[in-house]
């Protein structure tokens, strides 16, 4: 009996059977909505996350907090004339995981990846006919890395949501791996080898001309940079022989001059006394 009781509940938590959610269906002029909506309250909400909810027969939208029943689980808009418009998944009144749009011809329009409200992974953009007009990444609700319009052969990139140089990312890029390279620590074979075959790979990837026209200045630019700091250290260390001869010199007339004084002492000394000094003396 027991064994049965545990089956029924396993089922009813597979089927997605909530007592806590209700489903709601509303329509305005142009389209139908199919959602649920929680009973539970947050004790507490995110700020600069937009929450839905739900209240008066209508659903809203607000900036860290909600006035009514959370939207939570499977959410549909279809178009009036019965064609899905958009599609995706609530937690708890933030968008999470994978969205979509459609025109109302059916055709796909935007995918749209969320992660606990806030846009985060791949967006994919599509023109009426099916052709892909912009794909990129965001990265907490900002858009980051490369962003590419195949139609138009454009090709921007980001950082944190600003528009930066290729050049300035390469370098980011560059600075973040060197970083991590001065922090790593491999705990484990396995992690070497994963680090290994990534190195690897990167080494062998066929490059575009721009990146090869990158490296071959990088390299350039290196090359400079080793010449200029070999060149210092030769001046410098002239610098230092020459300082250090000139010191010897010094010393070495000083004590010159030092025993040429002495002798000329000791040759007065010993030199015969005169008459004058002789009759002085008696």
């Amino acid at each position: 009996m027991k064994l049965f009781i545990l089956f029924i509940g396993v089922c009813c938590t597979a089927l997605g059977i909530n007592d806590s959610l209700q489903r709601k269906r509303i329509s305005d002029d142009n389209f139908d909505y199919e959602f649920y909506v929680s009973e539970k309250q947050l004790g507490s909400y995110q700020k600069q996350k937009a929450y839905h909810y739900y209240k008066s027969g209508e659903i809203h939208t607000a900036i860290g907090g909600a006035g009514g029943q959370l939207l939570h689980g499977d959410f549909k808009k279809t178009y009036s004339s019965n064609g899905i418009a958009e599609a995706g998944e609530f937690n708890n009144g933030l968008k999470d995981k994978s969205w979509r749009t459609w025109y109302e011809d059916g055709q796909l329009k935007e995918i749209m990846q969320w992660s606990n409200g806030f846009k985060s992974g791949t967006y994919e953009q599509y023109e009426s006919d099916g052709t892909l007009f912009l794909i990129g990444k965001y990265r907490a609700n900002k858009k980051q890395g490369r962003w590419i319009s195949p139609i138009t052969k454009d090709t921007l990139y980001f950082n944190q949501g600003k528009q930066i140089d290729r050049a300035a990312l390469e370098a980011e890029k560059e600075a973040k791996k060197t970083e991590r390279a001065k922090d790593r620590k491999y705990e484990n074979f396995q992690d070497f080898w994963l680090d290994t075959k990534q190195h690897v790979k990167e080494f062998f990837r066929k490059k575009s001309p721009e990146e090869k026209e990158r490296i071959a200045k990088e390299k350039e630019r290196t090359a400079k940079q080793k010449a200029a700091a070999k060149e210092a250290k030769k001046a410098a260390e002239k610098a230092r022989k020459e300082k250090e001869l000139a010191a010897r010199v010094k010393a070495l007339e000083q004590r010159k001059a030092a025993l040429k004084k002495k002798t000329e002492a000791s040759s007065k000394k010993n030199l015969p006394k005169t008459t004058a000094e002789k009759q002085q003396q008696n």
